[in-house]
């Protein structure tokens, strides 16, 4: 009696759960036009004696933002957008065999604009033509793929699109709710520091909140309504030295909440920071020899040269079937299980924390954006490489997602990549062992970098150039800023080579240039100070801008 009693309670918590889904899903407009336009799809599209959809899938990024802008004091712009848009999927064929991964561009999918008003009839008829669309363009693709096929030998042949358990999570909806006024006083604020500094002939700041809710569904029971902040206070600054250079840092600021954003204090520091930076980097000796020997890196610098060394490589790309054998597979794609930082080092890529020491961290996600749960990998474990990340497209490592499909398109990329190690040393420390190393190499001076270039978004083979650089003297530690140089390619491999690592850590969030729709992908990454071995430094003797012919004029009236 009990067991049945207990089966009918179980059976009872299953149905009320399913209610409340089908509640959710109804009083939404835009799931409810996506399921419509799924199902008739699944069952109607069709072109005579051709294949019809074994997958589609629906995202929507119906997105809120507020844009606020200034220079020089004055304000350059604000306002509230709404926008929406729809990418979209059909595959012809079957999980084995479909019409995707032929060419480079992976799988064929369509985006476009959808209307921000909560109009059933308009939303089904924009889903209906654009499904229309990529239908017919899977059907020429899936014939191409199989022409190929007949006139090409593939060695070894893997499933199109991996088999993943659904998700369902319906979370509310969110509205974007911003202080306008408070934020245009403080931007404004901010941009008139740089009236202070006649050495900085460009500057700007401005604070972006976008808002998105986030729509997935497909046929294979995925369906996902997740809201996602993420602001940004963006100051920029640029000075033009004696010799035509042009040198640009920036910071980018970011947050989930606005209460967690810094303080106007705060951020009137770091425009003062990068100001005064700026100033000493101009005046600064230009860097003329060419330096072959250990070099440092330091606060932000240790972590831009991970972020731009090892997040790019640690995706395990599928090579298209028409990509030519140098196409494809990514810098470690035959590394599994083979050294490739010190044994000293752990990396860890973890979606599923906000925040690390004390430390916000932006890259965290429930799901994908194929809807698969994130969850966190050991990369790298005392130095060796023991996995990659994989999305929906098989490959021979990685027949199922690990959840790292980062964009609209698929595309695999890090969360929160945390380097950590077991023996850190000081900064101190660090600092005479590149004396040490010099001494023995019987060079003058080491070289510390502090910053480089974080525009600068690598391939994952070389550095960007540095913005503050140091030669460190061996005779007395002096430390002495320079300025034009550039790094030589920097191959990943010598990663390896890693001399010491500090026991400090510092986080920094970006967001990538892989995103979707000319949105970022947001990430942080987490790494210690290092000093690497080697690496061969020349003077920068790339193309200068053309000076400007008058002085600013504001500094000029006085």
């Amino acid at each position: 009696m009990n067991r049945n009693l207990n089966l009918f309670i179980l059976t009872f918590i299953i149905f009320l759960g399913s209610l409340s889904v089908f509640a959710q899903t109804n009083s939404d407009v835009l799931i409810r036009a996506m399921e419509d336009e799924m199902g008739r799809s699944l069952n109607e599209l069709q072109l005579k004696d051709l294949g019809k959809p074994y997958f589609v899938e629906y995202g929507i990024s119906d997105v809120e933002s507020y844009v606020v802008s200034a220079r020089f004091g004055a304000l350059m712009g604000s306002g509230l957008d709404n926008s929406r848009s729809a990418n979209i999927q059909v595959r012809i064929g079957d999980y084995d065999f479909d019409n995707t991964n032929l060419f480079t561009t992976g799988t064929l999918s369509s985006s476009l604009p959808l209307p921000v008003d909560d109009d059933y009839d308009a939303i089904r008829r924009d889903l209906w033509l654009a499904t229309d669309a990529v239908y017919k363009s899977s059907i020429e693709q899936i014939s191409s793929k199989r022409a190929f096929l007949q006139n090409n030998v593939v060695d070894e042949k893997l499933p199109d699109l991996s088999r993943e358990k659904p998700t369902v999570s319906l979370l509310p909806r969110q509205k974007l709710q911003v202080d306008g006024a408070k934020w245009v006083k403080i931007i404004r604020d901010l941009s008139a520091i740089f009236r202070k500094y006649p050495e900085i002939t460009e500057s700007s700041v401005s604070l972006v909140a976008r808002l998105e809710n986030r729509y997935l569904v497909n046929n294979e029971g995925t369906r996902l309504r997740e809201p996602s902040l993420l602001i940004s206070i963006n100051i920029y600054a640029e000075t033009i030295t004696s010799d035509n250079l042009k040198i640009t840092p920036s910071r980018h600021i970011y947050s989930t909440t606005f209460e967690k954003l810094p303080s106007a204090e705060e951020l009137s520091q770091t425009a003062e920071k990068i100001a005064q930076d700026l100033t000493k980097i101009r005046n600064a000796p230009i860097f003329e020899e060419t330096y072959i020997g250990p070099v440092l890196f330091t606060d932000r610098a240790a972590v831009q040269m991970f972020s731009q060394l090892l997040a790019p490589n640690f995706a395990d790309e599928r090579r298209p079937l028409s990509a030519r054998s140098d196409d494809g597979g990514g810098v470690f794609g035959e590394r599994i299980n083979r050294r490739i930082l010190p044994p000293s080092l752990t990396v860890t890529d973890d979606p599923t924390i906000n925040e690390y020491k004390g430390n916000p961290l932006i890259g965290a996600y429930k799901y994908d954006a194929q809807g698969v749960s994130a969850k966190p990998i050991k990369v790298v474990e005392n130095g060796i490489l023991k996995t990659l990340f994989s999305t929906r497209v098989p490959t021979k490592k990685s027949p199922q997602s690990n959840g790292r499909a980062r964009s609209g398109f698929g595309g695999a990329f890090i969360s929160n990549m945390i380097v950590e190690t077991k023996e850190g040393k000081s900064f101190a420390e660090l600092k005479q062992e590149l004396i040490n190393s010099c001494k023995a190499q019987s060079l003058p001076f080491g070289i510390l970098f502090r910053e480089i270039d974080s525009t600068f978004f690598s391939a994952g083979n070389s550095l960007s150039p540095p913005i503050l650089a140091y030669k460190v003297y061996v005779e007395d530690g002096r430390e002495e800023l320079v300025r034009n140089l550039s790094i030589d390619e920097f191959p990943i491999r010598e990663l390896r080579q890693i001399l010491a690592v500090g026991n400090d850590y510092l986080t920094l969030n970006h967001l990538s240039s892989a995103g979707q729709r000319g949105m970022g992908v947001p990430y942080s990454v987490t790494a210690p100070s290092v000093l690497m071995d080697e690496i061969v430094l020349r003077k920068d003797t790339s193309t200068k801008s053309k000076p400007l012919i008058l002085t600013h004029p504001f500094f000029d009236k006085k």
